[in-house]
């Protein structure tokens, strides 16, 4: 009897170690399947690496004293009126996605606009109005970050800085620099596509410190609304 007893207890003991032994393997592989879970869904590997494309146009409003129309007193013609109004613009941007959620973006923008301002007839020795067309055009790289994807709509966030060039414009045909912030919105066109819409709006600053015409260094802002088409890999799929 006591040898019965003695084995059935060692079989107890046996069978409690080897129950103890499955639940300490089940936890680590439950541990690190969670693991790779949370890493996969961090990684989202379809974006990573590749590249986007797109256009956009849009309208743009300019803020004083660089834009829009501007009143000098103590100045002939009384009074003198002039500025440079914006009126549309059009782009288009290449990207290359370092990560899921950050890209890098360049940008090539032209802006178009007119520039009014007093001219002398001499002919009649009256001063006019005169509108003329004007333009520039404007090179940035900027940073771009996405959230989270939620029903096929995805929002983002981008700023960075380049340069631009004048053309007949009130400031002449020099160079400036340009600062970009901004944000936006692609709407997928569906649930296994790249192809979305492009929504959104951006700030722009312009900074001249070497303006020929002018003592002191130009600043000016506007801002662009935007409405596009572009190409961006999908993160994941909803």
């Amino acid at each position: 009897m006591l040898m019965k007893k003695q084995i059935v207890d060692r079989g107890g003991k046996h069978d409690g170690s080897g129950n103890e032994r499955e639940g300490s393997i089940l936890k680590k592989c439950l541990l690190t399947a969670g693991l790779l879970a949370i890493l996969c869904l961090h990684a989202n590997p379809e974006r990573k690496g590749t590249f986007g494309f797109g256009i956009q146009a849009g309208s743009s409003l300019g803020f004083k004293p660089e834009f829009g129309l501007n009143t000098i007193k103590d100045v002939n013609p009384q009074p003198f009126i002039y500025g440079l109004r914006l009126y549309h613009h059009l782009g288009g941007h290449i990207q290359y996605n370092i990560s899921d959620r950050f890209g890098l973006r360049f940008d090539l923008t032209y802006q178009n606009g007119t520039y009014m301002r007093p001219l002398l007839n001499h002919k009649t020795n009256q001063w006019e109005l005169v509108t003329d067309g004007s333009s520039f055009h404007y090179y940035t790289l900027n940073g771009v970050y996405y959230f989270p994807e939620r029903k096929n709509t995805s929002f983002f966030l981008l700023g960075g800085a380049g340069i631009g060039k004048g053309n007949n414009w009130i400031h002449g045909p020099g160079s400036f620099y340009v600062f970009t912030g901004g944000a936006g919105m692609n709407i997928y066109l569906g649930r296994n596509t790249g192809w979305a819409l492009n929504q959104g709006l951006t700030f722009h600053h312009l900074y001249d410190p070497s303006y020929d015409y002018r003592s002191s260094t130009i600043h000016g802002s506007w801002i662009s609304f935007n409405i596009g088409v572009e190409y961006v890999p999908r993160a994941h799929a909803d």
